[in-house]
């Protein structure tokens, strides 16, 4: 350390070498880089559109398979061969009862006893 009055200066060893910043960097331009062949833009929506067609058939067909593999909704004919079963059919009425009471808000006497009450 070199002292020079009142201030303190500190010298480099001699065997270290500055590097400017702009080694480190490496700089390419358009005009001196190669062209590379790229894929047109205007494709990129058709592949989207494709794409979306494709997981939109495959849901469709996924659920019209899980569709048909469910059982057959029973009937409240069927209720003495099928004691303990669900009954598709008086569900459905208790459904169409509870919905003719007609709008539920929170809080309103429909909601709060009719449906609470509901047989």
């Amino acid at each position: 350390m070199i002292s020079s009055g009142s201030k303190s200066i500190r010298q480099r060893s001699g065997g270290t070498k500055i590097k400017s910043p702009s080694e480190d960097v490496v700089y390419s331009s358009k005009l001196t880089s190669p062209r590379r062949s790229q894929p047109s833009s205007v494709l990129a929506p058709t592949y989207m559109f494709g794409l979306f067609v494709l997981v939109y058939l495959a849901t469709y067909g996924f659920v019209m398979l899980v569709e048909r593999q469910l059982p057959r909704p029973l009937t409240i004919q069927d209720e003495p061969r099928h004691p303990g079963r669900f009954i598709a059919e008086r569900v459905f009425n208790h459904l169409v009862n509870l919905t003719s009471l007609g709008p539920r808000p929170v809080g309103s006497f429909e909601n709060e006893v009719l449906a609470v009450n509901f047989p």
